[in-house]
């Protein structure tokens, strides 16, 4: 009855982590396989979503800590020197606003997958999943001011980037700190 009932939310964020559904699965199966065996320790007077998310997160980040994964440069082609770099302009209200809006949302997907595991978490507990600065707290067990800190640090990088001012990591083949 657990795997029916949070199976999906534990998968989506994983996913949204790896960016891969075969190893989503697999982390999803591993992670209901520990909560499975640490199951003893779950203390009831806490919310069991934000204990499993912080099992699920901290596997997450774990995973991805031994694999290091290999990024494609999307503003620099080594093939193609006389390609200019990838260029996102907010050209204001159109009838494909649509369209741009899509393209934008999968851009700073792009850009928050980039961010340091640490940063990422946050952001995608704070927009993905709605949760408030105390349930991300609670998820990964750090301090209040270190959640905001965090989200903050994660809002100057992406500003950044979207500003132009710092090269998208794209190509470095690791998360920034």
């Amino acid at each position: 009855m657990l795997i029916q009932r949070h199976e999906r939310a534990v998968y989506h964020l994983v996913w949204r982590m790896v960016r891969s559904d075969e190893d989503a699965r697999d982390l999803t199966q591993e992670i209901f396989l520990k909560v499975f065996r640490v199951l003893e320790q779950f203390d009831q007077e806490r919310n069991f979503t934000s204990w499993l998310f912080k099992i699920a997160s901290n596997q997450t980040i774990d995973f991805l800590r031994r694999r290091k994964l290999k990024t494609v440069s999307l503003g620099h082609d080594p093939e193609d020197e006389d390609r200019p770099p990838l260029e996102i302009a907010d050209p204001g209200p159109r009838p494909d606003d649509d369209l741009v809006e899509h393209r934008r949302r999968e851009m700073l997907a792009l850009l928050v997958d980039r961010l340091a595991p640490h940063y990422r978490i946050v952001v995608q507990l704070r927009y993905e999943r709605q949760l408030s600065y105390e349930e991300i707290r609670d998820i990964l067990g750090l301090p209040l001011g270190t959640v905001k800190a965090r989200l903050h640090r994660a809002h100057q990088q992406l500003k950044t980037w979207l500003s132009g001012g710092d090269d998208v990591p794209f190509d470095s083949g690791e998360a920034v700190q």
